[in-house]
């Protein structure tokens, strides 16, 4: 059901930007109530992610390791370059 809500408002956003196109006009008045509806609903869900899919601080921690790893590795792999071409 929540696919087929999707799509219906999906589809009424085209139907209405073409409207707007072919008149020129930019107020979208012409969407009904229920697609303000499922607009909203549809907003909704976008803002709320799971909490496993939102930034918080295990993500910075994991950005900084890596960002320090990438470095070090950086650091070794040039030295060993180095190396190698003496």
């Amino acid at each position: 059901m929540e696919e087929a809500e999707t799509q219906i408002w999906v589809q009424q956003l085209r139907d209405v930007s073409s409207s707007d196109l072919e008149t020129g006009d930019n107020n979208s008045t012409n969407i009904s109530s229920s697609s303000d509806n499922n607009r909203s609903l549809y907003r909704t869900q976008l803002t709320e992610l799971p909490i496993d899919m939102q930034f918080n601080e295990g993500h910075k921690l994991a950005i900084i390791t890596y960002s320090i790893l990438m470095i070090f590795s950086a650091v070794a792999n040039i030295s060993v370059f180095c190396v190698i071409i003496r």
